[in-house]
């Protein structure tokens, strides 16, 4: 299997029109059968003919020839999309095109977008810093053709914006079973015996004439010739690289075999460790741009969850999964304010008046987009409190006492998990466990042994100062034991993982980092020096 790493979508066409639009052209191919002047010139009367990107497009869809400027004939997908019978199976199609094109772009894209398992919803600039770090072990690809690829998954009913983000469509969740029986690694070891085997068929250079090495010509710069015909460097290009090289983001060099983003042999002592720990948390105590949201700051008065642990729950329950779907961009403290005014979590809780008629009270929150987007998380609160009065009298005010006899933190992660959340939104167990501890009221060491919430940039600083030898997340036990590690250095003088979830604001932290020779931290990139 390829990697590719080349998309566009088709010239002055809207993003709702692309599949009618390709679907005209296919058609139009197969019924006229026309040569290559005479598809150019209506493609042109259409608007859509861009020397450079049309035949390039087209091509990747089924339509052979236009390369040669020879004869037009349609090939898979192009018959394909043409034979299906339903938008359905069209879907099917193109997104089973997708995937050959590039499995593990698909398969990353698909697995971080689903919040059923860790994922959440994402923007394409989100999606392509995680695809453009080393946690992703792909080839890499440019910012206009993964929005390009983003955009033709959309029409391939992979994926759908939900709100303003990218969430899953059906299509996508049908293919996540595909995705997931995807072996990284098997597939990056075939792809390099591929090209191995492909470097023996090639002819043997002239002598005299001998390659440079792979370092060497991943450094070369890429130049352009001026009129004079003098080679220039285009300051603002890329440094060219070998198909095979890592992103231009890329950390550390991992040894052979190794899953890029895990453990590579470069981790700092355990004595370097403390002393990045203590370097953090000093930086972090005179950082003047915290951007930090907690309980606190979303107005949570600690005395209410004696006067109503139910409501109380519900309330911090509910921002947990606004901040976890949403972020810090979106207006969530003037959002649950809004509610507060309309007594919104004490009617939920009391089922006098409930979801339907507080919204309508509030007239859906007309003219604020933000609110709008925002109540769409709502619909989670009926289920939590069900889950609450099912299982919230274990979850009383002796909360502290029942804690004696757990097992440690493991247990108490696990019962927040399955009891309040009832199986769903890790990210949201771990903020409910750290912000219940912050305010007092599960004041217990087992609770504080999992309060550091192993969101993608702790666990990324994490594993980049060798607290953890993964920044991967398979699953909710592997986040729980990412936090058991980080809460043994990181508790809650510095508010738990705060500092390591703006690490590069104040270190300037990043792969390939320029500060390397110069930072006082300890990290895995300084070590493989």
């Amino acid at each position: 299997m390829a990697q590719r790493v080349g998309f566009k979508v088709l010239p002055n066409t809207k993003d709702e029109l692309l599949l009618d639009r390709l679907l005209t052209i296919l058609a139009t191919v197969e019924r006229e059968r026309p040569n290559f002047k005479q598809l150019r010139e209506s493609l042109r009367e259409l608007g859509i003919w861009k020397r450079e990107e049309t035949p390039e497009i087209l091509e990747f869809f089924g339509v052979s020839g236009l390369s040669e400027r020879g004869r037009i004939t349609l090939r898979p997908p192009a018959n394909q999309l043409l034979a299906a019978d339903s938008p359905a199976e069209r879907q099917k199609v193109l997104v089973s095109h997708l995937y050959q094109a590039n499995p593990l772009l698909v398969k990353y894209i698909l697995e971080a977008l689903d919040v059923t398992d860790g994922g959440r919803l994402h923007s394409t600039h989100e999606l392509y810093r995680y695809i453009s770090s080393y946690a992703y072990p792909g080839d890499y690809i440019k910012l206009p053709d993964f929005q390009s690829f983003i955009k033709w998954l959309g029409v391939a009913g992979a994926v759908r914006i939900i709100g303003i983000r990218w969430g899953l469509d059906e299509a996508g969740k049908a293919q996540l079973p595909v995705v997931r029986s995807l072996d990284v690694e098997e597939f990056l070891e075939d792809e390099a015996l591929e090209d191995e085997d492909a470097m023996v068929d090639l002819p043997d250079a002239p002598p005299g004439n001998t390659p440079p090495d792979f370092d060497e010509e991943a450094r070369m710069e890429p130049e352009s010739t001026t009129e004079s015909g003098v080679a220039q460097r285009d300051p603002s290009a890329p440094p060219k690289r070998p198909a095979r090289t890592p992103p231009p983001l890329q950390g550390p060099a991992m040894r052979p075999g190794r899953r890029p983003g895990s453990d590579s042999g470069v981790t700092p002592s355990p004595r370097e460790r403390l002393e990045t720990v203590a370097l953090v948390k000093a930086w972090w105590g005179g950082f003047a741009h915290k951007r930090v949201v907690g309980a606190r700051e979303l107005g949570v008065v600690p005395n209410d969850y004696a006067k109503d642990f139910k409501v109380f729950l519900l309330r911090m329950m509910t921002a947990a999964v606004l901040l976890d779907s949403e972020g810090q961009k979106a207006p969530v403290r003037a959002f649950l304010a809004r509610l507060d005014e309309l007594a919104a979590f004490d009617r939920i809780a009391s089922a006098v008046g409930g979801l339907e008629e507080v919204l309508a009270e509030a007239d859906w929150f007309r003219g604020q987009l933000w609110f709008e987007r925002l109540a769409e998380s709502l619909v989670h609160t009926l289920r939590f409190r069900h889950l609450l009065e099912v299982n919230g009298e274990r979850l009383a005010a002796d909360f502290k006492e029942a804690l004696e006899a757990e097992r440690g933190g493991a247990m108490v992660a696990e019962r927040v998990l399955a009891d309040l959340f009832g199986g769903s939104f890790y990210m949201a167990s771990f903020w409910l466990i750290r912000e219940m501890y912050s305010l007092g009221l599960w004041d217990h060491a087992a609770v504080a042994a999992v309060a550091v919430v192993p969101t993608y940039q702790t666990r990324e600083a994490a594993f980049r100062l060798g607290f953890v030898d993964s920044l991967y997340a398979d699953g909710f036990a592997s986040l729980l034991t990412t936090s058991q590690i980080l809460a043994r250095f990181f508790g809650e003088d510095c508010g738990f993982n705060a500092p390591l979830e703006q690490l590069a604001d104040g270190f300037g932290c990043r792969f390939r980092c320029p500060h390397v020779t110069t930072c006082p931290l300890a990290c895995r990139e300084k070590r493989s020096l």
